[in-house]
């Protein structure tokens, strides 16, 4: 019941936003359409609501673990298909492997029933460098400081060469 009321406040708020939009004298066409959206908006919140009860759907839904790699393949997916919008058509056609990807992905990360996602450990010390050897590091100092010299060396006098 708990997706029914998702839908249904969604279709609300939009209500709201389409009655503050009559006093600031918006464009109709602007308001119809919105108004629109707010009337699927309910729609399928009926449709949701007469499957919800017909099935008897619990709010327990699928358990998927806390570091979802499925929901950045979708996420992707979702901006590839926006790009086709700029760039023509065609370019939705790339959507397709993370949508493959994220189905795969899905597949893998759902948890058993019964068991709840562990909170993850993060560490609040700030890790210690490793220290390499100074036998190591002076020598790879110097070649670099050498490096950089010749370089700049180098730099000045071909400038001095497209002066003549």
């Amino acid at each position: 019941m708990k997706a029914v009321l998702v839908v249904f406040g969604w279709a609300a708020l939009n209500a709201v936003l389409v009655l503050v939009m009559l006093p600031y004298g918006e464009n109709a066409l602007f308001i119809g359409m919105y108004g629109a959206g707010v009337a699927v908006i309910t729609l399928f919140g009926v449709v949701v609501w007469l499957v919800a009860r017909t099935v008897g759907w619990t709010s327990r839904g699928v358990r998927l673990a806390t570091a979802s790699l499925s929901s950045g393949f979708v996420a992707l997916a979702v901006i590839l298909i926006g790009l086709s919008f700029v760039y023509g058509y065609w370019f939705a056609v790339f959507a397709g492997l993370p949508l493959i990807a994220a189905a795969y992905r899905l597949s893998k990360e759902r948890l058993p029933l019964g068991t709840s996602p562990a909170a993850t450990t993060v560490p609040t010390l700030p890790a210690e460098r490793t220290r390499a050897s100074p036998a190591l590091t002076r020598p790879v100092k110097a070649v670099a400081s050498v490096f950089a010299a010749v370089t700049a060396a180098r730099s000045l006098r071909s400038s001095r060469r497209q002066r003549r």
